[in-house]
């Protein structure tokens, strides 16, 4: 069956629009080159995109000879999304563009409490953040939230959430005080679907370790951050890592948390974070010694990971801030002295968004389901 002239047209003003969205700007000659698509045609899709908003026509593009071209930009701002992470003591939120990037962004110190009040009081700090921005309520994708615990399948409630103090709250709770779409997701998922965002396209298989005060874990199995019934994206964190160790806030003795987080560390050496870091660079040998045992421990979770994910390790968080390329060498060198498997280079790599990664990744949650809805997915 031929296809109509109404579907050619549309065919044609997708691709033109992809193709400003993969590329961010083009001239008109360039898409008509790229696309095998006639001039006037190019035209007629770039005055249609023009007239709602979906692009932007920018500067001239300089030219050596003759009238400079325009360029077409994708407008990225035509929709946005806001991203929100729940800790302990403190709220982030922010507003973030159809590319992933961060627009505007804010923080409000409080406590989580699983009342009323504290859920008034979040709701009417992110509605005041929000609101003087002046998105038209069509154009904002949704408010997500991330929370520091494990989200139910169907993404309604929290399943385990020892360090919030709660199981019992849902995302009712956030979302009665929004006009908008509100969702949740665990807080590493998101700083993992954030990281394989940055590698759309991708057939990715990885490990994503945040390694902040507290250690998250993720999987992205085939380009997809794996979201299981029961345990969300994995929970390396509790694994055993000394049988018979350290209590864990789970519960447990040994968990692989009590070890490699930031908060480890800084019981450890009795200093926060920056000072530890701080001493490391002046050679202090106490810190040294630390630091060599927190790399050997490290280094065995990963291993121990691998055997099950065939994949690169992606580090983030706090501590992959102050992490080096010598840090990653060393980890390297352990994990070939153990492993069963030494001619398997480890793959180990920065995060892309750092200690932004779950901000962004919660609103990109919204952003992906929109961009396939309309066909700009990659």
């Amino acid at each position: 069956m031929r296809a109509s002239t109404a579907d050619l047209r549309n065919a044609n003003l997708l691709a033109v629009y992809k193709y400003i969205y993969e590329h961010k700007e083009a001239t008109k000659t360039e898409i008509s080159y790229a696309l095998r698509l006639s001039l006037p045609t190019v035209t007629q899709d770039l005055n249609e995109l023009l007239s709602s908003s979906r692009i932007l026509s920018a500067q001239k593009a300089e030219a050596s000879v003759g009238r400079p071209a325009m360029l077409y930009q994708f407008n990225s701002n035509h929709h946005v999304s806001f991203g929100v992470e729940v800790l302990q003591k403190k709220v982030y939120v922010a507003t973030v563009d159809l590319y992933g990037k961060i627009i505007k962004e804010a923080k409000l110190e409080r406590k989580f409490e699983n009342t009323p009040e504290y859920f008034q009081e979040i709701g009417d700090f992110i509605n005041g953040f929000i609101d003087p921005q002046g998105y038209p309520d069509g154009d904002i994708l949704g408010v997500t939230f991330a929370v520091q615990g494990i989200v139910s399948e169907d993404n309604e409630h929290m399943t385990f959430g020892t360090l919030l103090n709660t199981t019992d709250f849902t995302r009712e709770n956030f979302a009665k005080h929004f006009r908008h779409k509100v969702s949740l997701v665990h807080d590493t998922e998101a700083a993992a679907i954030a990281e394989d965002w940055y590698v759309h396209g991708s057939d990715l298989n990885a490990i994503y370790l945040s390694l902040n005060h507290n250690l998250g874990s993720a999987r992205i199995i085939g380009g997809k951050v794996v979201h299981t019934d029961n345990l969300s994206s994995g929970t390396i964190e509790h694994m055993t890592l000394y049988p018979r160790g350290k209590v864990c806030y789970c519960g447990k003795k040994g968990c692989v948390d009590r070890y490699v987080s930031a908060e480890a560390l800084m019981e450890a050496a009795g200093m926060t974070v920056p000072e530890f870091f701080e001493a490391k660079k002046a050679g202090d040998k106490k810190v040294l010694k630390i630091w060599n045992q927190y790399l050997n421990d490290l280094a065995l979770v990963i291993e121990n990971a691998r055997m099950v994910i065939d994949g690169c390790v992606i580090l983030g968080g706090l501590l992959d801030e102050y992490i080096t390329d010598d840090d990653i060498d060393k980890l390297k060198k352990c994990i070939r002295s153990i492993s069963c498997f030494p001619q398997v280079e480890p793959v180990i790599i920065h995060s892309h968004y750092g200690s932004k990664a779950t901000l962004i990744g919660s609103a990109i949650t919204e952003i992906s389901v929109y961009l396939q809805r309309i066909g700009l997915d990659l």
